[in-house]
């Protein structure tokens, strides 16, 4: 009887079937798993990106507060400072790390890459094995310094959406000291040449490395270059490297008061403030002494041109202002030396506990005369009419200041702390000149004047 082929047709239908739904399975699978390989590649690469950016942010705030302390070659009475970055790699150039000592002009951001050199972190990479780049405001760099540098100096920085809108810094007190980038890969026209002996690349080529599309709104990769120019940059989101112009710059910005919310905690530090205003009343009592009847100058106004320079604090007729700088009109008055810097006029190298030098300009120059460049904004004189220019007799007769009711021929303050109030230069375009208001410094019963 022959066979019927039905019977063995069903069998092999079912392994055939079989197979199928195995192949089927085994595509999934594979795809599946391809897929989370991917994802966790991704994460993988974000991750070790924000551990070097939060790694390199770490070690440029620790560089501004323990820069004061001669750390990283910092000099004292330097506060605050951020160095500059490395803006040129040569082949076979053995200081590839540290910061350049140029760094542009005076008051000018400037870009490159992180000098980890400078900051004893090591090379540090993103995620895809880019070395780190960086940008410091023009106010807190530490070659061609601005003169001025204190708890209320501005960064010169910004921060901006695909819009254009400010995210970060949109007023003065808010904008960012420095940025550290991660470049990520190469995207839209860009093209990098990895030169094999150095460490991070080719000679610094910026547009190669960070975005110069940013959706028309920033451009990552170029700085304005004038002097207190405001920079803008936009962070990459997470769908913005495949968008029509395409850019995915990740960084991590530094505030003002991440800087000196902790500087201004530190006890050696208030310490030396308090040991320079009392250093600053004694130089006043040595100018008095090289004059016969011991007049005292005039302070400066408490309206400045710019508030960076020792220059502009320039004696003016009055009884309450800035503490002096320059003492000519004082002098003419009283006629007495040519040498119209007070720091010379009265021999202001004055010893005790914090030894204390306020003439040495050297390079670096004191710690003291570094102090006073740097917080001279903070300092404050009141000289009764009795001890002023002007007086034929200097003693204290009904025109005399008092403090804690004992009446005294001068005053020196430094001013704490801002309560919530700005203080402000006007060299940005924008911003207001709300340093020339005394109110801002120093407490009403204070302010006494004649």
């Amino acid at each position: 009887m022959p066979l019927n082929k039905k019977t063995i047709k069903g069998p092999q239908q079912g392994l055939a079937l079989l197979a199928l739904v195995i192949v089927i399975v085994l595509a999934i699978s594979t795809y599946y798993f391809s897929s989370i390989s991917v994802v966790e590649t991704k994460l993988d690469v974000l991750e070790k990106t924000r551990f070097a950016l939060k790694q390199a942010k770490q070690s440029l705030i620790d560089y501004a507060v323990l820069h004061a302390d001669g750390a990283s070659n910092g000099d004292p009475g330097e506060y605050g400072y951020l160095p500059c970055p490395h803006t040129a790699i040569v082949v076979g150039f053995t200081d590839e790390g540290e910061q350049d000592s140029g760094c542009g002009g005076k008051n000018i951001n400037a870009m490159g890459y992180l000098p980890w050199k400078s900051l004893n972190s090591g090379v540090l990479r993103d995620g895809g094995g880019n070395c780190l780049w960086y940008v410091v405001s023009g106010s807190y760099k530490n070659n061609n310094v601005s003169g001025l540098i204190n708890e209320d100096t501005k960064g010169m920085l910004q921060v901006v959406d695909s819009t254009g809108a400010v995210v970060k810094g949109s007023i003065a007190e808010d904008r960012v000291v420095a940025i550290v980038f991660s470049p990520g890969t190469a995207i839209g026209t860009q093209s990098r040449v990895f030169d094999a002996t150095t460490n991070c690349g080719d000679d610094l080529n910026p547009s190669a490395y960070l975005d110069n599309a940013g959706v028309g709104v920033a451009n990552n990769a170029t700085l304005a270059g004038g002097s207190d120019a405001i920079d803008q940059f936009i962070h990459a989101t997470l769908t913005s490297a495949s968008a029509n112009e395409p850019y995915n710059d990740n960084f991590i910005t530094i505030s003002r008061d991440e800087i000196w919310s902790i500087i201004m905690r530190r006890s050696d530090f208030v310490n030396k403030m308090t040991d320079l205003t009392e250093s600053l009343a004694e130089c006043l009592v040595r100018y008095a002494g090289i004059n016969s009847i011991k007049r005292l100058p005039w302070p400066a106004p408490v309206d400045l041109n710019d508030y960076r320079e020792n220059s502009d604090y320039d004696d003016a007729l009055a009884y309450t202002g800035r503490f002096p700088f320059i003492v000519d009109d004082s002098n003419v008055a009283i006629a007495v030396g040519a040498n119209d810097e007070l720091f010379d006029q009265g021999a202001c190298d004055i010893a005790g506990g914090f030894s204390v030098d306020l003439t040495y300009v050297g390079a670096p120059a004191s710690e003291s005369r570094s102090l006073w460049n740097n917080w001279k904004d903070h300092f404050f004189y009141i000289v009764s009419k009795d001890f002023a220019p002007a007086s034929t007799v200097a003693s204290c007769g009904s025109d005399c200041i008092t403090v804690n009711s004992n009446q005294v021929a001068a005053a020196v303050i430094y001013s704490g702390s801002t309560q919530g109030v700005s203080r402000d230069e006007d060299k940005v375009s924008g911003d207001t000149d709300t340093k020339m208001n005394i109110n801002n410094y120093i407490d009403a019963p204070n302010q006494t004047a004649f």
